[in-house]
């Protein structure tokens, strides 16, 4: 099978289909949600597992976040994180320090802690895996769930697209980089990562009252454009040049042979809402760039169109970091 996410029909008849249904949940598994959820009392306990292991720096900051991020899509606010650590025999103590304080930096940023897990140091993998599962709560009546896109809906884009994936392709590829860009470009480049959480701009489209949210995340744009059709059963007309793009994310994807819109977007928040030009108003004020893409249509069509010429959106593929996963 391919690195990255299973696709679609492994994922329906290898994972899905062995799991028994259960009537309490607020859609069924078959949405494929990036999170689970229960009810507890008048709340909604929201949970999200992120695991990290494809090429990468900074890979505690990045699982945390991942998983932070899918509890905001929910509506919910994080109340913890466990962390697991599978490590490998030959790394090194100072590795796995700088690891977990990553993660631990993160939970102090959104001001919650890690309350527990489990390390393991193993023989059989060469890179360290970390699994960030975040917990959060949301009142039962305020869960945003990700199968709410309907037609007629605007199709918001936060910040820029690409944001995580340029932060560890100019940190893992740095010394290829500086043959043809300067210390400075990458410095901008690196510096992405405190724009890594999608929390604030998730409380604002929530109060705006977003039917669906989706982070973008492995896959891309691309990705996120495709799951968030396919829950909501959806079609989608949108236009490349309105997704908000960082030119250093441009010119590093253009050296490295990479497609942006396939690349982890970690960061970037996919927003369908009525009135999507006045929730841009609203991230504005917030200091939140963000952009009107396109829109949701009946039908199963997912169009790309650029200027006069389009085509149909491919269903989700493997992220582009995967290509250097042994570079």
């Amino acid at each position: 099978m391919k690195a990255g996410k299973p696709s679609e029909a492994i994922l329906s008849r290898s994972i899905l289909k062995q799991l028994n249904k259960d009537s309490q949940a607020p859609i069924s598994r078959m949405k494929q949600l990036d999170y689970g959820s229960f009810s507890l009392g008048e709340n909604r306990v929201v949970m999200s597992s992120q695991a990290v292991a494809y090429p990468s720096v900074m890979t505690g900051r990045m699982a945390v976040q991942s998983a932070l991020n899918n509890i905001f899509c929910a509506g919910a606010d994080a109340k913890g994180i466990m962390l697991t650590i599978l490590f490998p025999t030959e790394g090194a103590e100072q590795d796995l320090r700088a690891l977990v304080k990553e993660a631990d930096q993160v939970c102090e940023e959104n001001q919650i802690s890690i309350c527990g897990g489990h390390t393991e140091i193993l023989p059989a993998i060469k890179e360290p895996i970390i699994i960030a599962t975040a917990a959060g709560a949301v009142a039962e009546n305020a869960l945003v769930l990700s199968d709410g896109a309907k037609p007629g809906m605007d199709l918001v884009v936060t910040k820029q697209i690409g944001l995580g994936g340029t932060v560890i392709l100019a940190n893992r590829k740095e010394a290829e980089l500086l043959t043809r860009y300067s210390a400075p470009f990458l410095d901008r480049a690196k510096a992405m990562e405190t724009e890594l959480s999608v929390r604030e701009e998730a409380q604002i489209a929530k109060a705006h009252g977003a039917a669906a949210m989706h982070d973008v995340s492995l896959g891309g744009i691309y990705g996120a454009l495709w799951e968030m059709a396919d829950r909501g059963n959806v079609g989608l007309t949108v236009d490349l040049k309105a997704i908000p793009i960082r030119q250093e994310t441009v010119e590093i994807s253009e050296f490295l042979d990479v497609n942006p819109y396939k690349l982890f977007g970690a960061g970037s928040l996919l927003i369908a809402t009525m009135r999507g030009e006045e929730l841009v108003e609203k991230l504005a004020a917030a200091g939140i760039s963000s952009a009107v893409i396109g829109h949701t249509t009946s039908g199963n069509d997912r169009i790309l169109f650029t200027g006069e010429e389009q085509r149909f959106l491919e269903t989700t593929q493997s992220d582009e970091l995967y290509k250097f996963r042994n570079k």
